[in-house]
């Protein structure tokens, strides 16, 4: 598999990392027991004098860490029983060994730390509060510092006790979903140290790339799934061993349910499999379709062939729901699917769509999902709403029509706050799911529109020559925006992500009169009286037409500007979007009846579409422009519900 990415990818960083995890489940206790072999090899320029550990189902040992003071103990409208104490879980490592020697005393979790602020594994502005009792970063003094060039070898024993699922990761009932389950390494970046945060509300995950081998323990009545390529099944009495290797990734999750049920189909050279809900048989293909419309966009977009020979898409259950609408390497989970979700009705399609994307995203690239969210979510967004409207068409919901960009669009246009999207994910006072997922899509849909598919397509592909597997920053988005589609697109883009700058354009007035209609009224000066003027030709139809357009925004764009006449007949004029404002003055046979700027809405990041369009009479009654209202506030309410399953 390693000289097939080669072949596509062309020459790639060489993995520093290497796991073997050999894990049981405890499926009555809710617990994996595991030990871990990790061989870290220092490929940076400074020497290495202690590891940091994320142990993330710390997140869930208590009511004050980090996650559950952020939360509340809810997340995307899910919840947990915060008085069950069976509900909780945690990360326990219970040996560890650098290098054939004891050194678990030397393994601190950093709430335990008095000095903990020395080791600068978080940001001094991350937590306003202090830590508390969150030990979801933990510390290992070495003996020695690894140098440049150096490896470590360190063996590890855990526990992890999964929490009842509200969040991504724990139990229900029978059901398991094994996220972020083991002690992991953070990113280690040299000069400026390790790169680890703790587990927020709106954070996910950042972690080198490395390979793989896990064996799974579990009763043999369930069935698991995982990262990787299932290489061995081995029954042994009423458990079976299911072991998985996967090469060049950053993580490793497994499911387990004794209810799947299990399907395989292809996409090229990859195999595909879906584990679905019982009752679930008829969706199949539906969801088959879906997963494949995900792996067609990303090669469409980034020239890129999907690189890893196994892709497996679960189907959770109704009851563990927290686990769906979730991104893995080579797996991924959906929100529960149903037959009777109507054809027509694609929310559950473009999870799927939304989730396998990520996998080009946060999965091939590897971007910092914890200090640059909108460099996954609002890029995966971006591909999503292409997909859709690419191999779904219009997308269609109750009561409202539109496309899943016009979704994007309507999820940026109904914040009105002043957030921006370059911030890490903890920074954000409000507006974390529009500004990380909704305004990036919509600036590149307008980029689309701007430059063209082509140009855009490039801009992706290079992006990507670039940057496989070596965590790309938005510096290097941007440097290949403006080398490929421009500076203008560039500082467009750029600044909509770094800034609370908006772009918005608005016709303010709309004027005609009909010349041979009017009779003039003129001083003369000779005569000191005012005198009346008759039309030359009276009757001939000649209208002095005058449109005022504003541009109320940060940017100085160039726009159409559209003249509508009363026989439906148009004329534009373009103007460059600077000066603040621009009046046309224009002769007509055919009376005008009103103005629009920016008619082919290419500028779909405009910030207030309503002031877009001006007639010279009003054209819709008062049940009609309620009616209007109303059917927007079902358009805002479909981006909510569209919003929380991603």
């Amino acid at each position: 598999m390693k000289i097939l990415l080669l072949i596509i990818l062309g020459v790639t960083p060489l993995v520093s990392l290497d796991y073997r995890i050999s894990a049981k489940l405890d499926t009555e206790k809710k617990t994996v027991t595991g030990q871990e072999q990790i061989v870290w090899k220092n490929e940076r320029d400074a020497p290495a004098t202690f590891l940091v550990f994320h142990l993330y189902m710390n997140a869930f040992a208590g009511s004050e860490t980090v996650f559950m003071r952020e939360s509340g103990g809810r997340h995307r409208g899910f919840g947990f029983d915060r008085n069950d104490l069976s509900q909780f879980g945690y990360c326990q490592v219970m040996g560890v060994r650098v290098n054939d020697r004891d050194r678990i005393s030397a393994f601190h979790g950093l709430s335990t730390l008095k000095n903990r602020e020395k080791y600068g594994v978080f940001w001094k502005n991350e937590i306003s509060y202090g830590i508390g009792a969150d030990d979801t970063l933990a510390v290992l003094e070495l003996d020695e510092p690894v140098p440049p060039g150096g490896e470590v070898r360190l063996a590890i024993d855990f526990e992890t006790k999964f929490p009842r699922i509200f969040a991504r990761s724990g139990y229900s009932k029978s059901f398991f979903m094994g996220g972020q389950w083991f002690p992991k390494l953070a990113v280690f970046e040299g000069a400026n140290g390790w790169n680890g945060h703790f587990y927020h509300l709106h954070s996910e995950f950042f972690a080198d790339f490395a390979d793989f081998s896990v064996v799974i323990d579990a009763p043999s009545e369930f069935v698991v799934g995982a990262t990787g390529v299932c290489q061995a099944e081995v029954r042994q009495g009423r458990r079976t061993r299911w072991t998985f290797v996967a090469e060049r990734v950053h993580d490793f999750v497994f499911t387990a349910w004794d209810r799947f049920r299990v399907a395989e189909d292809r996409w090229k050279n990859v195999r595909l499999r879906l584990l679905y809900q019982p009752g679930n048989r008829s969706t199949v293909a539906r969801q088959f379709r879906a997963l494949k419309a995900g792996l067609d966009i990303c090669e469409y977009l980034t020239g890129v062939a999907y690189p890893y020979p196994h892709f497996t898409l679960v189907d959770v259950p109704f009851h563990g729901a927290g686990a769906g609408g979730m991104e893995y390497p080579m797996l991924v989970t959906g929100i529960p699917f149903s037959p009777f979700y109507p054809e027509s009705f694609f929310i559950a399609d473009s999870v799927i769509i939304h989730e396998f994307i990520h996998n080009y995203f946060y999965g091939i690239l590897a971007s910092n999902e914890f200090e640059h969210p909108w460099m996954d979510e609002g890029l995966t967004s971006f591909a999503t709403s292409l997909a859709l409207e690419k191999y779904y068409g219009r997308y269609i919901t109750p009561l409202v029509y539109a496309s899943a960009f016009d979704l994007d669009a309507i999820g940026m246009h109904q914040y009105r706050g002043r957030e921006f999207p370059m911030k890490a994910a903890w920074e954000f006072a409000e507006g974390y799911g529009t500004m990380s997922y909704n305004k990036p899509s919509v600036f590149l849909k307008t980029l689309d529109n701007l430059v063209g598919r082509e140009t855009l397509r490039r801009v992706f592909r290079t992006y990507f020559e670039r940057f496989c597997y070596r965590h790309p920053r938005p510096e290097d988005f941007f440097t290949i925006l403006r080398e490929t589609a421009g500076g203008q697109a560039a500082d467009l883009f750029e600044r909509g992500m770094e800034t609370d700058t908006r772009v918005d354009f608005a016709i303010h007035s709309v004027h005609s009169e009909n010349l041979a209609e009017r009779t003039s009224i003129n001083y003369d000066p000779r005569s000191f009286k005012f005198e009346k003027v008759e039309p030359p030709v009276r009757g001939k139809a000649v209208h002095r037409n005058t449109i005022v357009v504003g541009n109320r925004g940060d940017f100085s764009l160039p726009v159409t500007v559209r003249a509508v006449f009363k026989d439906g007949s148009t004329l534009d004029f373009h103007w460059d979007g600077g000066s603040g404002w621009k009046r046309f003055q224009f002769m007509s046979e055919v009376p005008l009846v009103g103005a629009l700027v920016d008619p082919g809405q290419v500028y779909i990041c405009d910030q207030d579409l309503t002031n877009n369009a001006k007639t010279i009479k009003k054209q819709t009654g008062w049940v009609f422009r309620k009616g209007a209202a109303a059917l927007a506030a079902m358009g805002v309410l479909m981006f909510s519900v569209y919003s929380l399953l991603f």
